[in-house]
């Protein structure tokens, strides 16, 4: 009796510490699809219902078809800074990586995310390098290097430290690069790299057009989950830097058939 007690509180925790990171994960993505859920926490699909029905009930998400919504009172977008302590050992591997990828007297491009600026903070070492960036932070890592750093113009995008719309996207266009190094906040399983922005969809496939090769830098995590715009395919890039352990084998049969470059970066 004390026994199945017992047992049975230790269940109700594990429910309750796997709803709130539920919770969490809404709160950074919106919108995640129950299958995504059921691969993350590896539990079954009548155990993820249940756990999407309490937290509805408690007027915390929304559920629809196959998916999950936040409620908008819950909704945040987490500020660049706080997510560049996010997964800080994966993103310092993956930067390691990128820049054995990049030689001397080149010209890059990095986008806007909290990876590529791990990248850039690698770079102290590399001769008559130009990079081209939409990130304020990245700008100013270079301030006292023998490196050239061009931003482009555009409006900020406060939440993302980051130089978007026409002005930015035309910038993009007009130039010619040798590698782009591009972050993604989730993975499309079996289908391609995703955002929850708009504003950064439209950049990033700029960015992309203009490099001769395409590097994209996404981190174990981030094929668990999918936002809600598909910014590029797989078939667009030509090397991915990732971490292990990766569980969504329908992205790496994908990836692997298309003849993308997979380095896993050692954490």
């Amino acid at each position: 009796m004390i026994i199945s007690t017992i047992m049975g509180r230790v269940t109700d925790i594990k429910n309750y510490l796997r709803q709130q990171e539920i919770v969490r994960m809404l709160q950074t993505e919106q919108i995640i699809r129950v299958s995504e859920l059921i691969n993350r926490f590896s539990v079954t699909p009548a155990t993820i219902r249940r756990d999407l029905s309490v937290l509805e009930r408690a007027g915390k998400i929304q559920r629809t078809r196959g998916e999950a919504r936040i409620v908008q009172s819950q909704s945040i977008v987490l500020p660049f800074f706080q997510r560049s302590e996010l997964q800080t050992s994966e993103k310092i591997a993956i930067a390691k990586t990128a820049r054995d990828l990049i030689a001397d007297n080149q010209a890059i491009i990095l986008d806007s995310g909290t990876t590529t600026l791990a990248i850039a903070q690698q770079l102290f070492n590399k001769k008559q390098l130009t990079v081209i960036t939409n990130s304020i932070p990245i700008s100013y890592v270079f301030a006292n290097q023998d490196i050239e750093v061009r931003l482009s113009g555009g409006i900020v995008l406060p939440a993302h430290m980051a130089l978007i719309g026409p002005d930015a996207e035309a910038y993009f266009r007009g130039i010619q690069v040798d590698i782009c190094f591009i972050g993604a906040s989730g993975v499309r399983s079996g289908s391609g790299f995703t955002t929850s922005s708009p504003f950064e969809c439209s950049i990033k496939q700029q960015m992309m057009r203009a490099a001769r090769q395409v590097v994209a830098v996404v981190d174990s995590s981030k094929f668990s989950i999918s936002r809600i715009i598909e910014f590029a395919r797989f078939e667009e890039i030509n090397k991915l830097i990732t971490t292990y352990p990766i569980n969504d084998k329908e992205s790496l049969s994908r990836l692997e058939k298309l003849g993308v470059e997979i380095i896993y970066a050692q954490v």
